[in-house]
Order: C-alpha cells, then structure tokens, then sequence
C-alpha cells in the first residue's frame, strides 16, 4: 500500500506515543516509530525517520525495507544485530549489509533532500531491485532517481570493505513473536520495516562521560563554595 505517506505512514495514535516504553535486554530495543522525516520523493518519504528508542526521543532512523509499510505511533520490540552479522534480520548477504551501511553512513549526514532520495532508494534498491524498479517506473515514473539509485547501489555493492568499518551501525529488525501495536490496536499491516540506526562512537560515549564527570565535580565545587559564603 503507498500513498502520499509512503512507507512511513502518519495519522496513527500520536497521543499515545511517547507513553510505550517496554523493557528491552542489551540485544534488543523498544521502538516507537514518531516521525516521517524529510519531504516525500516520488510518493513515499526518504530517510531518515524518527523514532523513540529505548525511551530516547528523536534518534534518526533509515529504512532498509521497501516492501513493508511503517505506521507513525507502532510500537514493538526490535531485535539487534550487528552490520558484520546480521542474523535474524529480514534480507541476507554480508556484502549487501556492507553496501547498505555505507550508504546510511551517507543518508545520515547528509542536508539535500535530493541526495538523500538518491542514497535512500539505492539502500531500497539493494534488497528489493525488483520492487524499486516498477515504483519508479511504473507508480510513479522517475527514470532520473531510478538511474542514480542503481548507480549507487552498484557503486556501494563493489566497493571493499574492512572489518569494524560500520561498527556504528546496528540492524533493528521487528521481533514477530512480540505485539506489534498502532496505539492500543493492530496496524492495518504487519510486520513494520527493518531499520538501520546509527549509536555513538565508543569514543565519542567515553568523551560524554568524562564531560559530565568534569561538569559534576564543577558543580559540586560551586555548592560548596555557596554553602560556604551563606
């Protein structure tokens, strides 16, 4: 089902989003889908999304899966998975994790919505060439995007790749055991799509964790100091 919302469809129980917050183990994350992201290109939006992840609002998403359909307010348990082993996700292929990695490396940072809809429909392209073809060519005709998409999905499909380049990168791939929920009710359609996120550097979590320690001890100094004069 597309439509003038695409893949990520909105309207669905907002009030209700903020709210789910379900416990996860170090292997898996909850997951509240809460934003559509940029504007959308031929009919569906391109990444990244929004979604509140382990009770942290607003991490940007990007969607890996074309054919299945993500709703604004759906919750569920997601599991995780590494970029270098991608078990129990949706798709299969090393390479095609590489590839993928490489081109939300990309989508992430980058501020044209026209190159983010190039990146966003190579990603679409890896695992559904099939699907991604007849949308642009005969849903909603863009021989141009279809054109640079491939380009990019073959680009990022021959490249080599090292071990640990993409260990930012992490796989969240819906848990089909667990509820899958659009406010208190069923989402007209199941599952919702396969996610990449992208989690801080362990350098960049260690340089946090020392900025706050050194905040902490600053703070703790300045009471004192106002405890004294008093």
């Amino acid at each position: 089902m597309k439509n003038a919302f695409g893949k990520l469809v909105l309207g669905l129980a907002a009030a209700a989003l903020l709210g789910f917050a379900p416990s996860a183990s170090a292997d898996t994350a909850s997951m509240v889908l809460t934003g559509a992201g940029t504007n959308p290109v031929d009919g569906i939006y391109v990444g990244p999304y929004y979604a509140t992840v382990n009770g942290v609002a607003n991490t940007p998403i990007i969607c890996d899966d074309f054919a299945d359909d993500s709703y604004i307010g759906e919750s569920y348990t997601a599991n995780i998975s590494s970029e270098t082993a991608p078990s129990g996700t949706f798709f299969s292929g090393q390479q095609n994790y590489n590839a993928v990695s490489a081109l939300a490396e990309q989508l992430f940072s980058t501020t044209s919505n026209a190159t983010a809809a190039k990146l966003q429909y190579a990603i679409w392209y890896i695992f559904d060439p099939t699907g991604v073809t007849k949308w642009l060519t005969v849903t909603s005709p863009d021989p141009t995007l279809l054109a640079a998409a491939i380009g990019l999905a073959n680009g990022a499909e021959a490249a080599t790749y090292t071990a640990g380049q993409f260990s930012d990168i992490k796989i969240y791939t819906p848990n089909l055991s667990d509820p899958i929920k659009c406010g208190t009710g069923s989402c007209p359609t199941a599952p919702p799509q396969e996610f990449i996120v992208k989690t801080p550097e362990a350098s960049t979590v260690l340089l946090l964790g020392f900025g706050l320690f050194a905040i902490g001890i600053f703070g703790r100094r300045k009471f004192a100091a106002m405890s004294a004069a008093v």
